[in-house]
């Protein structure tokens, strides 16, 4: 009935339409929960609250799991949330 191509392409375009809609849905979906949040922490708030926070004495971490990047981050999110 299909060829082998048409076939092909038909299911990879069947698997990337719904994840694009998905992504563009959960993008969408974070934004309108992050606006209409009071008291809850959300992405920019939380890493700007633990920028500069230290672990807890006697935990190893290792170098790649720190909190080093978050001021970094919290910098990033407040400049495209003021644009």
């Amino acid at each position: 009935m299909f060829s082998r191509p048409l076939l092909g392409a038909l299911t990879t375009i069947g698997f990337a339409v719904p994840s694009l809609l998905l992504a563009l849905f959960s993008i969408v979906f974070n934004s309108i929960m992050n606006e209409h949040t009071t008291n809850a922490d959300t992405l920019r708030t939380w890493t700007c609250k633990f920028d500069k926070s230290m672990p807890i004495v006697g935990i190893s971490i290792p170098e790649k799991l720190s909190n080093g990047q978050f001021g970094m981050l919290c910098t990033e999110l407040v400049r495209t949330r003021s644009l």
